[in-house]
């Protein structure tokens, strides 16, 4: 009965942990690309 209790609720938090993750991602991409251009700019 328990398992049958938190079986539904298990895909809707691992889609609620995905869209976290592609939105971190998304921020450290960003992020690295920000440094990546500093890092460019200070070597001219």
């Amino acid at each position: 009965m328990l398992k049958e209790d938190s079986a539904p609720c298990f895909p809707a938090s691992l889609n609620a942990i995905s869209k976290v993750l592609i939105i971190i991602i998304d921020l450290i991409q960003k992020l690295y690309h920000n440094i990546k251009l500093q890092q460019f700019q200070t070597t001219i």
